[in-house]
């Protein structure tokens, strides 16, 4: 196979078949490994091939609980001997890592090319524990897991980031694309506010396929709170006679699809996409084609002067959608003001969004207070910037916008940990009826102060 074709066409699998693999294609794979440069050819790899099923499930809760071990016909754990990588005035810790990550790509490569799937897990997050279960010496450092197995998938493929936004000439900073950058990626800021929209499409395009699934991209799952939000969405949709409808930033589509799902396919509802760019647009297109929910992706348009405008003509659609997505953006009115413009006369808005002042943004706040204030240092970066808005600064927001309230529901459900203790402790001082009353996730109200969550429904009202 054309080396060319090979790099770029490889894809990581995360979904494999059953079936085995002939041990002289492992080995075939094994071998490409050993052809691979290494410091001062030293050759310090080992490979330990896990095989018992009892085994693989304890590396796995050793290893971020990862799923795929259960999956992949072939486990393989990478070593490499970090105790003979000396320099004359001490150790050399980068070679390790860059030799074994030769030996892993030759694999890679090559697995493709025999047409086998592979996925490369480095979350050993007990090395110890692991080290100890599989007997492997002290001088050998774990690097990572390689899966094989046949592709039961087809993975998207990922944007690249443009060489003359990363390649720099002579100093850091001279970019060959002509630009300035200083060290940070990104704004120091974790508010949205603080930056551009070209600054935080750039941010999505990049973390677009970050840890394959975009999941912890995700600031809300699919929980028993969100399926009620959904369930209140669908059933206005199909009372209003909705046939049009554009969601906001579906990015993974949990959200989209879970709707789409609710919705009879006798209702002939079209469903459209508005992603920050090219990239994720066809991101999102695919998530949703494979899930069999047809779907029109189309990416933002980035305007002179920081504004930005949905690629749809005036009054194309029934209603809109926005789920848990203006925490993020850099300008909130901007896009409920083209949010105005697309929908039609009397059409709906409907909004999800965390609550500045209810108890999950604030448990949010308060576990980062020892974290960096500069965003790009950040552990829990993947979320992006974030600026959870209250509930009055967003009517007032919608109604500059020209929206008319006409419907609201409010959860006052705590995060989980603090939804487990509650109902512990209301348990141990004998109030049942309280412990059922916190353990209940979605305690939906239409009012009340403080609200975690709040789902608002407009009407658009001509000006």
């Amino acid at each position: 196979m054309n080396v060319d074709k090979a790099i770029r066409e490889r894809r990581s699998v995360r979904l494999f078949k059953k079936s085995s693999i002939p041990s002289d294609a492992v080995e075939k794979v094994l071998d490409a490994g050993r052809w691979a440069p290494t410091g001062c050819n030293k050759q310090l790899f080992e490979v330990i091939s896990i095989e018992d099923p009892r085994l693989r499930r304890q590396v796995a809760r050793l290893s971020n609980n990862q799923i795929y071990f259960y999956q992949a016909p072939i486990v393989l754990l990478v070593l490499y001997d970090e105790s003979k990588e000396l320099l004359a005035k001490g150790k050399a810790p980068d070679v390790p890592a860059i030799s074994a990550g030769a030996f892993v790509q030759n694999m890679l490569l090559q697995a493709y090319a025999s047409g086998i799937g592979s996925l490369v897990v480095s979350a050993i997050t007990k090395k110890k524990e692991l080290k100890r279960l599989l007997r492997v010496p002290d001088c050998y450092e774990p690097m990572c897991f390689v899966l094989l197995g046949y592709p039961d998938e087809e993975p998207f493929a990922p944007p690249r980031r443009e060489l003359g936004n990363f390649v720099h000439s002579n100093t850091f900073g001279n970019l060959l694309s002509g630009e300035k950058r200083s060290a940070p990626l990104y704004p120091n800021s974790p508010d949205p506010r603080k930056w551009s929209w070209k600054e935080y499409v750039q941010f999505k395009k990049t973390i677009i396929h970050y840890a394959g699934p975009l999941g912890r991209c995700e600031p809300m799952r699919i929980t028993s709170l969100s399926m009620t939000l959904l369930d209140i969405v669908s059933m206005r949709m199909k009372a209003l006679g909705v046939r049009k409808v554009l969601d906001l930033f579906p990015t993974e589509a949990l959200f989209l699809r879970s709707l789409a799902w609710r919705i009879p396919p006798n209702r002939s509802m079209q469903f459209f996409a508005l992603e920050f760019s090219r990239e994720t647009a066809r991101y999102v297109k695919h998530i949703l084609n494979r899930n069999e929910v047809p779907c029109h992706a189309k990416a933002l348009e980035i305007l002179e002067g920081n504004d930005v405008r949905f690629p749809f003509k005036d009054e194309s659609f029934d209603g809109v959608t926005c789920f848990f997505r203006l925490e993020n953006v850099p300008d909130r009115l901007s896009i409920l003001r083209e949010s105005w413009r697309v929908l039609r006369e009397n059409g709906s808005l409907f909004i999800a969004f965390f609550n500045k002042w209810g108890a999950h943004n604030l448990i949010r706040g308060l576990t980062s207070l020892n974290k960096p204030r500069d965003f790009n240092k950040r552990w829990h970066w993947l979320l992006g910037p974030w600026a959870a808005p209250s509930e009055d600064s967003l009517r007032e927001e919608m109604r500059e916008a020209g929206f008319r309230l006409v419907d609201q529901h409010r959860s006052y459900s705590l995060p989980s940990i603090l939804r487990i203790l509650g109902v512990k402790l209301f348990s141990l001082i004998g109030r049942p009826s309280m412990s059922k009353e916190i353990g209940y996730a979605p305690m939906l109200t239409t009012s009340g102060l403080f609200p975690s969550v709040v789902l608002l429904e407009a009407r658009k009202q001509e000006e």
